[in-house]
């Protein structure tokens, strides 16, 4: 039967935890799992630290997903859950210093490792080196993160840039727009994708259009988003057709051009951070109640609500959240490194941990190249599953063979 949320909060048994987590919440969905779990006492936890942003919700699915399997801390389970410090350089302190003094915490997996993490992870290596610290969904600088981390896993920009426009031309596409505002596109994985989009664009010989979303809309997010694609849809539309399709790299924007296209014309395959939990509910206008973390519920529900809106082989998106499977999947691939039952370097092993929790779904690996080098990176795996159309279900995009040029910046 279906877990039962519980409103008392998870108490942490070591002490000096108590006393420092006290600014890192866990959430109502992790609680309602570690209330209800009964596991044996775990030999090591391994610590998830998530953020309380935009798709905080996924994240938080995948810690509660991972402690139906092994426990919570609290309950004498694997899994110790927190919330990044955004406090001063105190409370960065204290909340290594309480990761540091649980002799327990052998791992630590930071998704999304915000901007920061590198600095406090350095700063726990310091006083527990032993500890396995692996970084999901970064958005700090690669050779930064890289260097704190053992292990970065990210989704592969570059590669997503090239079978999405493949995909987009599998459903009939003749033009790509791809929305982006010069705030987002300075981050690294955010140029990766553009000039990935824009070379397969040309390659795949469908007609490419750039627009750069003024910095005013992008600042106001959703609201702001709203007024600009209402009119932007509708005017490249009626120039170009509905055999349109739309990409844009903020998330934020992610809703109204699900609605706009619905009501418009043209095609959203995927997202930065794709997941069917995110831009797709609030779109379609679908109350997805207690589906939680049941991403194939999910998926019913919203396919029914595409259709009938007449979106149907139109709509895509990954069929399992992005940070409910990074989240999940680097927890079961840290239990099995502090196991040893495979090594940090092991591609196969962490697409089988992320598997784990997104049966059905077929994923792809390979390890990040420096785009001004060409140098391969040793600790740094970027992730990629099929793409899953509302109405046709998935297109096989981690099949399509990658340019190897694609990832590395030419003269």
């Amino acid at each position: 039967s279906r877990l039962q949320a519980s409103r008392v909060r998870a108490t942490v048994t070591v002490i000096v935890l108590l006393a420092l987590f006290s600014g890192c919440r866990e959430s109502s969905r992790v609680e309602a799992v570690a209330s209800q779990l009964v596991k044996p006492a775990a030999p090591f936890r391994v610590a998830i630290v998530t953020g309380d942003g935009g798709q905080a919700a996924d994240f938080e699915l995948g810690v509660a997903k991972l402690a139906t399997r092994y426990g919570m801390a609290a309950d004498g389970g694997m899994v110790l859950h927190a919330i990044t410090p955004k406090g001063g350089r105190a409370d960065v302190s204290a909340f290594v210093e309480a990761l540091a003094a649980d002799p327990m915490v052998k791992a630590v997996v930071a998704a999304p490792a915000i901007e920061g993490t590198a600095s406090w992870f350095d700063e726990l290596r310091e006083k527990r080196p032993d500890i396995v610290l692996i970084a999901g969904a970064p958005s700090e600088a690669n050779l930064i993160i890289e260097e704190a981390a053992d292990l970065v896993v990210a989704s592969d920009a570059v590669g997503r840039g090239y079978t999405m426009v493949w995909a987009a031309r599998e459903l009939g596409a003749g033009t790509i727009v791809h929305l982006s505002s010069e705030q987002r596109i300075t981050a690294e994985e955010a140029k990766a994708f553009a000039r990935s989009l824009e070379a397969a664009s040309d390659e795949l010989g469908l007609t490419f259009i750039g627009i750069e979303v003024p910095a005013a809309i992008w600042r106001e997010r959703l609201e702001g988003y709203r007024r600009f694609i209402g009119k932007v849809i509708p005017e490249l539309v009626s120039e170009h057709g509905t055999n349109i399709a739309f990409f844009c790299y903020d998330d934020s924007c992610l809703e109204p051009l699900i609605a706009g296209v619905l009501d418009e014309g043209g095609m959203v395959l995927e997202s930065r951070a794709p997941s069917p939990l995110f831009g797709f509910p609030e779109a379609l206008g679908v109350d997805l109640g207690v589906l939680g973390a049941e991403y194939p519920a999910v998926l019913r529900a919203l396919e029914q609500a595409v259709a009938d809106r007449g979106g149907a082989g139109r709509l895509g998106t990954w069929a399992y959240g992005y940070g409910f499977v990074i989240t999940a999947g680097l927890g079961e691939f840290a239990r099995r490194v502090v196991e040893g039952a495979i090594t940090l370097t092991d591609v196969d092993g962490l697409l089988e941990s992320v598997a784990v929790y997104s049966p059905g779904a077929r994923w792809k690996g390979s390890y990040h190249i420096d785009a001004d080098t060409g140098v391969k990176a040793g600790n740094h795996l970027l992730i990629s599953t099929d793409t899953y159309v509302f109405g046709k279900g998935y297109l096989p995009t981690t099949r399509q063979m990658i340019p190897p040029s694609y990832y590395i910046l030419g003269d």
